[in-house]
């Protein structure tokens, strides 16, 4: 194994891998991963029921992170991405990034289950496509009356 660091970047070369490895920094959200072990250790010491609100937004900021990172990265040419195909490491890392914000759900809004999880998806999709359908509508409206 050989490991790299630079202020230019880092590199990590190994002689055995697979895309589950080489693909985990894009879809598994580390720091949601430490805020969890922090607050169920913490929670071993102290009553934290009272800052449950705080976890969450917490949590939410480094989920956030992870998929604003993850978004800033891929458009990079990225060696672990290319290695694997486009196609093929674009649909891991977007499928397995849907799971840790299918369990974020199910821990937040009240009454979600697994099986009505695909259609609460299904009906927040159905939302923002007509609110970017709405946003369009305006544009225009907002454009074409500039426009006279």
């Amino acid at each position: 194994m050989e490991l790299k660091v630079s202020s230019q970047g880092g590199l990590v070369r190994t002689n055995k891998s697979n895309f589950f490895i080489v693909l985990a920094p894009y879809f598994f959200p580390f720091y949601c991963f430490v805020v969890l072990v922090l607050w169920f250790v913490v929670g071993l010491f102290f009553p934290l029921d009272a800052y449950l609100p705080v976890m969450f937004f917490v949590l939410g900021v480094a989920y956030g992170f992870h998929v604003l990172f993850t978004m800033t990265v891929i458009p990079m040419v990225q060696s672990d991405i290319t290695s694997q195909g486009w196609l093929f490491s674009l649909s891991v890392i977007y499928l397995l990034n849907l799971l840790p914000l299918g369990i974020f759900v199910l821990a937040i809004v009240p009454g979600t289950d697994w099986a009505s999880l695909p259609v609460l998806l299904w009906e927040s999709i159905v939302w923002f496509v007509q609110l970017c359908d709405l946003a369009v509508v305006l544009a225009a409206k907002l454009v074409s009356g500039s426009a006279n």
